[in-house]
């Protein structure tokens, strides 16, 4: 009896480790499924565009038929980029990339150009995505006879297409003023263009015809003074704008089309362009509109100013045509442009830095503007110095910073509501000479959101200060340092060891200005009054 049990327990403890077994191979096998679907991700389904595309004689070339003979067109080149939207599904031809870590987009390419230039076929590989509820991106399957948007170049093609939707942005500064450039400055699109599905290729039976944006311009400019014809030394800059801020500025494709800045389009006021090419008198522009109620052509106006070497402004003025600029239409005519006033030229300081910061940071915008960001994983204060006279010129640091002011010099800042010196941190200003600043359309010109210290290199040194403003903060301001931003404390603008004092405001004639002279002096120095003896 006891062998026979005894025999039962060893078959019975083998068939309990068998079905462990069995168990523990079950589990490994789906543990390593489970691996095998997490390393390799479903891939997305990848389609193949290909269609015949051509450009009429008003989408990328312009023949100016006024006699002169001149005839200016562009063609399709290898390296032109089209992208691409599926209006049935609300999604965007993109892809991964690894090192953005984003779907950024994907373009079609031209390929086959014909000998004329004007006919091509566009192909590429892509895959459709959106934005679902939860802000991610997901795969789109696209069906047979969807509809689609091509858009063309748009001068920039990287601009935030990188961002969650597609903005192409018209980049009117890529013009210089010349036949060449304006004609290169491509705002086209292609809509609604039902495509066949099969096997994974999209086709479209008839050759897309793309239709461009934007106008033509071209304006023979001549310049007057107290109703004299003149002739402006070198031209530095042309702005060209509207009254009605009707310019096409971005294009939105996942938008319906409708009036207002909500839908497809923005407008804007205008742009700039440097050291324009004037030829012969005349300047060229290709220019895109968007009217809506508030950004009417009823009314509208075309201005056109420029600015020379010596300062001078002038500016003209053209009424739009009712109904407002037609796409594909070439306009070209005179403008006068009268003397308005003579500006103060602009006059850079030298700037250099001592921190090991990025030295791009010392490249100023198109404004005059300085701008030095803060890193917030490894903050510093930003150590600026500015030597020599200063005109139009002003500097933003997004943390603290400590700025000297050196090379007895003079800064002016007469272009606007803007500190000549701004920090969100602490602010030292340390002075290696007596420095002026005349601040005449603002107050205080020297600030920092937390404290704001004086002190020089080491000699008694003064810091002079014109602003617009007598009531609160006598030119400078630290706004930690002063009681409710007012009747700042000079001891509190004192650095370790130094003294400050301030002399009593002086105003100019018309009272709109007001001046302080700020006095540092080091420790172990003292100002001595003379007298004879």
């Amino acid at each position: 009896m006891f062998q026979k049990n005894g025999k039962f327990n060893n078959i019975h403890i083998m068939k309990r480790i068998v079905y462990l077994a069995f168990i523990a191979l079950g589990l490994c096998a789906c543990n390593n499924t489970e691996e095998i679907l997490i390393e390799t991700p479903k891939s997305p389904v990848v389609y193949h565009m290909s269609l015949q595309a051509s450009l009429d004689a008003q989408t990328r070339g312009v023949t100016f038929d006024n006699n002169d003979e001149s005839v200016i067109s562009t063609l399709f080149k290898s390296s032109d980029k089209i992208y691409v939207y599926n209006e049935t599904k609300g999604a965007f031809a993109r892809h991964l990339d690894t090192d953005e870590e984003a779907y950024v987009t994907t373009a079609l390419q031209p390929s086959n150009i014909s000998t004329s230039g004007r006919g091509c076929t566009l192909e590429g590989d892509l895959t459709f995505w959106k934005l679902n509820d939860s802000n991610e991106w997901e795969e789109v399957a696209v069906d047979d006879d969807d509809t689609y948007s091509l858009f063309y170049q748009m001068n920039r093609p990287d601009y935030h297409f990188t961002s969650t939707v597609l903005i192409p942005h018209f980049d009117y500064s890529d013009q210089d003023g010349s036949a060449a450039a304006a004609s290169n400055c491509d705002f086209a699109e292609a809509t609604g263009i039902t495509m066949t599905l099969s096997n994974n290729t999209l086709t479209v039976p008839n050759t897309v015809m793309f239709n461009n944006l934007q106008s033509m311009f071209r304006q023979h400019l001549s310049f007057t003074k107290d109703n004299e014809s003149v002739t402006p030394t070198t031209i530095t800059k042309l702005i060209v704008g509207t009254a009605n801020e009707t310019l096409l500025e971005y294009y939105r494709p996942d938008r319906p089309d409708q009036d207002g800045d909500n839908g497809k389009y923005w407008a804007f006021d205008g742009f700039d362009i440097d050291d324009p090419v004037i030829t012969d008198g005349d300047i060229y522009l290709s220019l895109a509109f968007y009217y809506t109620t508030d950004n009417s052509a009823t009314n509208d106006q075309l201005i056109l100013t420029a600015i020379d070497d010596e300062g001078n402004v002038y500016q003209g003025v053209k009424n739009v045509p009712e109904g407002g600029f037609k796409k594909s239409m070439y306009y070209y005519g005179d403008c006068e442009l009268v003397w308005k006033e003579q500006q103060i030229q602009k006059v850079m300081p030298t700037v250099t830095r001592s921190d090991g910061g990025d030295e791009d940071e010392l490249e100023p915008y198109n404004n005059g503007l300085f701008s030095f960001a803060d890193d917030s994983e490894n903050p510093q204060t930003a150590k600026i110095t500015i030597s020599g006279n200063s005109t139009g010129y002003y500097f933003d640091f997004d943390g603290s910073a400590e700025v000297t002011l050196t090379g007895n010099g003079t800064a002016i800042l007469d272009n606007g509501d803007v500190n000549f010196i701004y920090a969100k941190g602490n602010l030292t200003i340390v002075l290696g000479s007596d420095y002026t600043v005349i601040c005449p359309n603002y107050d205080p010109a020297i600030e920092s959101l937390k404290n704001l210290k004086l002190k020089t290199t080491g000699n008694v040194q003064t810091l002079t200060v014109t602003t617009n403003d007598y009531e609160d903060v006598f030119g400078i301001c630290g706004r930690e340092n002063y009681d409710n931003y007012n009747y700042p404390n000079l001891t509190d603008l004192e650095a370790d060891g130094f003294t400050i004092t301030r002399s009593e405001v002086t105003k100019n004639e018309d009272g709109t200005t007001y001046t302080w002279v700020y006095t540092i002096t080091p420790p172990n120095k003292q100002q001595y009054e003379s007298k004879s003896w």
